[in-house]
């Protein structure tokens, strides 16, 4: 019998297999704990296998009476009930993990959760070794992959909750992937780091903000007031900020933190007196910032890296502490993010990206698609998983669509497909004015309500700005 050393201190002993539970119901009263005796489930084949799957789910605390309250209802009802039964006790404090090394419990076992994914998706949840990049083409389910990943490495390889750290890049993204995973191996997914890259920055700074020259407790500055800064620097240089607008200069700054540049190197590289003028407001800029204790959202970024370079034992902590990492949109990262994933992963190496080259948009907001296509250059012992199966669209769109990305000079080549229907030919409008634009796209909006009386509801409009 293996006991948690952290479960010992707790409870008397435990029991992990069904069978020596039903024992126990079955038995007299025990010393202590007024349980009283519970006549055994019938050995009927259904029983029996109720008992085997439920030894390898969890270890029960026998000498507690809700365990043994729960474990009895478990093994009487079966089916469903053990994935209730187990997730509820858990949380109860009542049942133990499987050890197996994850300090957690496996609601659901590899074999059931594997079949839910298609062959490419399955072979790259099962490749937990080493660096991995998934190139997932639209709609081919590469949060599920993600997901599943996730749990296997908790439920079937011995990895604990707080050796993983999984980024993506909102919050709602973060928490629905907790969630998903939570739904797979129960209460423990709540003690991995699942957050974004500014999240999981906020946390490692605070710890270790004296050692770059603030306190623990600095503000962060949204958009906001970080223009309003950017004014306050215009008018203290006394510039025009008519002709240097705050909301230029700040952009300028933001994009030199994306590429780490800071207000020396960039004073350096000044070519004229607009750059010159940036120059100048970066440096009061950052100045104003770290004599208030505060930080903008780009230095959130650019301080863990300059952590990290500063203080070596920090990065040893947080490369010993996160043994796998796993980075959602990598296509989406920007210099600064990809240093911290690359120092990060340093020792290991158990990095899984999952992106799309085809899908990098946000090159106007300092993303570098070059991230994930040098990815094999800097990791030459990778493994490549092409998710190409579409589940979202229709045959027609996946072939214009496929179409169109061919002519991309650099490319991670996949060819998506879909076994969807024909649907409908993809209409092509074009304009001469934003203007037109708009009336021809109401003017055919309103033309399919009143020829096929098509609710609002059935009419979505993409643009790319606001």
């Amino acid at each position: 019998m293996m006991v948690s050393k952290r479960a010992a201190a707790r409870l008397p002993f435990f029991v992990c297999c069904a069978c020596t539970l039903a024992c126990l119901l079955a038995a007299p009263a025990m010393a202590g704990t007024g349980i009283g005796a519970r006549p055994a489930p019938e050995p009927a084949s259904g029983f029996r296998h109720t008992q085997a799957v439920l030894g390898r789910h969890f270890l029960v605390a026998a000498a507690n009476p809700l365990a043994v309250e729960a474990g009895y209802d478990v093994l009487r009802r079966g089916g469903k009930a053990i994935d209730a039964a187990v997730a509820t006790a858990f949380a109860m404090g009542v049942v133990e993990p499987a050890l197996s090394g994850i300090g957690g419990v496996a609601v659901a076992s590899p074999e059931r959760y594997l079949a839910d994914l298609n062959p490419a998706q399955r072979e790259a949840v099962l490749a937990t070794e080493g660096p991995l990049l998934v190139v997932a083409g639209a709609g081919s389910g590469k949060t599920r992959v993600l997901t599943y990943r996730v749990a296997h490495l908790l439920s079937a390889c011995g990895v604990k909750p707080n050796e993983i750290l999984a980024i993506t890049f909102t919050n709602k993204a973060a928490g629905e992937m907790r969630d998903r995973v939570a739904a797979l191996v129960g209460p423990v997914a709540q003690r991995m780091w699942v957050s974004t890259f500014h999240s999981a920055c906020v946390r490692i700074l605070r710890r270790d903000a004296a050692r770059l020259g603030y306190k623990s407790n600095f503000t962060i500055y949204d958009q906001a007031d970080q223009i309003r800064l950017v004014k306050r620097c215009l008018d203290e240089l006394d510039r025009d900020p008519k002709r240097f607008t705050p909301r230029g200069i700040h952009s300028q700054i933001s994009n030199a933190k994306n590429q780490l540049v800071g207000p020396a190197e960039y004073a350096s590289r000044v070519a004229s007196f607009y750059d010159q003028t940036v120059a100048e407001v970066y440096q009061l800029y950052q100045r104003r910032l770290h004599a208030s204790n505060a930080v903008d959202f780009d230095d959130l970024l650019n301080e863990a890296v300059r952590l990290f370079a500063a203080a070596p034992a920090v990065l040893r902590r947080y490369q010993d502490r996160w043994r796998y990492l796993h980075v959602d949109e990598y296509q989406d990262t920007n210099h600064a993010q990809y240093l911290i994933i690359k120092k990060l992963a340093a020792n290991t190496e158990n990095i899984c990206v999952v992106g799309d080259d085809a899908q990098s948009i946000y090159a106007f907001r300092g993303a570098n698609i070059q991230n994930i296509l040098n990815f094999r250059v800097d990791y030459p012992d990778s493994k490549l998983f092409k998710l190409e199966q579409n589940y979202s669209s229709t045959k027609n769109i996946v072939a214009a669509a496929n179409k169109i990305i061919s002519f991309n000079k650099e490319q991670i080549k996949k060819s998506v497909w879909t076994n969807n229907g024909e649907g409908g030919k993809i209409g092509l409008i074009k304009a001469t004015s934003d203007n037109e634009e708009g009336r021809l796209v109401v003017s055919a909006i309103f033309a399919a309500k009143m020829n096929e009386q098509r609710p609002n509801s059935d009419f979505a409009i993409l643009y790319r700005t606001n």
